[in-house]
């Protein structure tokens, strides 16, 4: 299979993951450091209320193909509750809007507040509550 087309393929598996999931859509934003290393975001945006969440970062790695494996691998190990991942309930709003109930997975509360707050100026919203959810 020749770059692009897997390249396609697994952009479409993760988008597939993530609908199936919580309808949401997502994209995918590619940094690259240097000549060698690239870093993939995985962006979000449900239709309820149509923010822009960070759903995961890789770490730097030599190709956007490794990037999407790494990052196609985090959703199925979230799906199957197959890692150190913690799910966390947040309810938010705008400071003028109404109460929204978001999900995020990650290894720590700060980690899930980072991406909570990820390209947002944080006067902007009040999180009322953050609860762990139980593990199942």
């Amino acid at each position: 299979m020749n770059n692009l087309r897997e390249k396609c393929v697994l952009e479409k598996s993760i988008i597939d993951l993530v609908y199936t999931d919580n309808r949401s859509i997502c994209h995918f934003e590619y940094n690259r450091r240097n000549v060698e290393e690239i870093q993939l975001t995985v962006i979000t945006s449900s239709n309820s209320h149509e923010e822009l969440f960070i759903l995961y970062t890789t770490k730097y790695l030599s190709t956007e193909i490794e990037c999407l494996r790494d990052a196609y691998n985090y959703l199925v190990k979230i799906r199957d509750k197959n890692g150190d991942y913690l799910t966390y309930k947040i309810e938010w709003s705008k400071k003028d809007g109404k109460k929204v109930i978001s999900h995020f997975y990650g290894r720590t509360l700060n980690e899930v507040i980072d991406k909570f707050y990820k390209n947002k100026m944080e006067v902007d919203y009040i999180i009322w509550s953050i609860n762990l959810m139980p593990q199942s």
